[in-house]
C-alpha cells in the first residue's frame, strides 16, 4: 500500500496516522487540481475535517448546507470524472451527523466511526456503500520504546472541559478525575489559557492542570504515566469511542476510562471501566500497588491493538470495500 497515492483532506491528528501507509498528498482548497493531476492520484479520501493540516479547509467540509461552499463538491466532481474514487471518513459521528452530511453525499463511499448510524446514511443517501472504520493505533508513532526512561507522575488525564451540551460528559469527568486527585493528578487541558470559559475546568481541577500540549508532545507523555484517564462524549456507540484509547494501549499504557459500549466491546477486560467514583479509586489503587497486574494489562492492550488496530488496517479495509464494487 506504501505506492498507494492518496490525495486527501485531513486534520493534523489523522494525517499523522495516515501518512505512514501510503503516499499521502495534503490537498490545499487553492492549487487543488493541479495537485490531482500532477500526482496521478488513485483515491480522493477526506475525512470530516474542521480545518484541515495548515487551517485553510476551516468551514469548507462542514455546514456546507449554510455556508454554501463548493471548494469540495468541485474537487469530488473532478475526481469522479477522472474516475480516481472518492470516500468519505466522518470520524465525527454520531454527534456531528448533521454537520457533515452535506460533504456526505457527495462521496461514492461513505465510512464512519459509529456503526449505529450505518441505517440513517443508507437511508439518506440511498445507496450501501456505507461502512464502519472506527480509530486506531499507528505503530510508527504510537509505541512502548522508551516508555518508563522518565516518569512524570502516578496519573494523567488530556483533554477538555466544557461547561455544556456532551450529555453526561461533566458527570463522567468528576467520577473518573477526582478520585485521582489524591494522587496528584496531572491534567493537560487542550484549551488552556483560552479566554473562552466554555472551555475553563472548574476551580477545584486548576492546580492540578500542567498546561497545553502539542498532539506529539502528548504522545510522548503517554509513556511518562503508568495510568492514563478518558472520559468519553459517546458512550452508547458499539463502535465510537475516543481514539486516545488505541493510541494509550499502544504505548503500554493503563488505561481507566468512563463507561462505553464500544470499548467494552472491543477492549474488554484490557480497558478498566468505572461508573462510579468508589469504582475508580479502587482501579487507581489496584494498579499503583499491584505492578505484575499493572503489567499484565499493559502487554494484553500492546498485543489486541497492535493485530487488530493499526492504521494499516483501516486502510487495507477500505482498499477491500472499493476492490469490491
Amino acid at each position: 500500500m506504501n505506492n498507494l497515492k492518496i490525495v486527501s483532506i485531513l486534520d493534523k491528528f489523522s494525517h499523522e496516522c495516515f501518512k505512514y501507509e501510503c503516499n499521502l498528498i495534503h490537498l490545499k482548497c487553492y492549487d487543488w487540481e493541479d495537485t490531482i493531476n500532477k500526482t496521478n492520484s488513485d483515491i480522493l479520501f477526506v475525512e470530516s475535517a474542521w480545518e484541515g493540516i495548515y487551517g485553510n479547509w476551516r468551514g469548507k467540509v462542514f455546514d456546507l448546507h449554510k455556508n454554501k461552499d463548493s471548494t469540495l463538491k468541485q474537487i469530488v466532481s473532478f475526481c469522479k470524472k477522472r474516475n480516481i474514487p472518492t470516500v468519505f471518513w466522518n470520524k465525527e459521528d454520531p454527534e456531528n451527523f448533521y454537520r457533515f452530511i452535506e460533504a456526505a453525499k457527495l462521496f461514492d463511499y461513505v465510512f464512519t466511526t459509529d456503526v449505529n448510524c450505518i441505517p440513517l446514511y443508507k437511508e439518506i443517501l440511498s445507496h450501501n456503500r456505507i461502512y464502519v472504520l472506527p480509530f486506531a493505533c499507528q505503530p510508527r508513532i504510537h509505541n512502548p520504546i522508551g516508555r518508563n526512561n522518565e516518569i512524570l507522575g502516578s496519573v494523567a488525564f488530556a483533554g477538555s472541559w466544557y461547561n455544556r451540551g456532551h450529555g453526561n460528559r461533566n458527570e463522567n469527568m468528576e467520577i473518573i478525575l477526582k478520585p485521582a486527585f489524591k494522587y496528584d493528578l496531572h491534567i493537560y487541558d487542550r484549551f488552556h489559557n483560552s479566554n473562552n470559559n466554555f472551555f475553563r475546568f472548574p476551580d477545584e481541577y486548576q492546580p492540578y492542570i500542567k498546561g497545553r500540549k502539542s498532539y506529539n508532545e502528548i504522545i510522548e507523555l503517554y509513556k511518562k504515566y503508568p495510568i492514563f484517564l478518558n472520559v468519553n462524549s459517546v458512550d452508547n456507540s458499539p463502535t465510537m469511542f475516543s481514539r486516545r484509547i488505541f493510541e494509550l494501549l499502544a504505548c503500554g499504557t493503563c488505561v481507566i476510562s468512563s463507561y462505553s459500549i464500544g470499548i467494552e466491546n472491543t477492549f474488554k477486560d484490557i480497558v478498566l471501566l468505572s461508573n462510579s467514583f468508589e469504582e475508580t479509586d479502587r482501579y487507581l489503587y489496584k494498579l499503583l500497588n499491584d505492578e505484575r497486574f499493572r503489567e499484565k494489562l499493559s502487554i494484553k492492550g500492546q498485543n489486541e491493538v497492535f493485530s487488530k488496530h493499526t492504521y494499516k488496517h483501516r486502510l487495507k479495509f477500505i482498499i477491500e470495500k472499493l476492490k469490491n464494487i
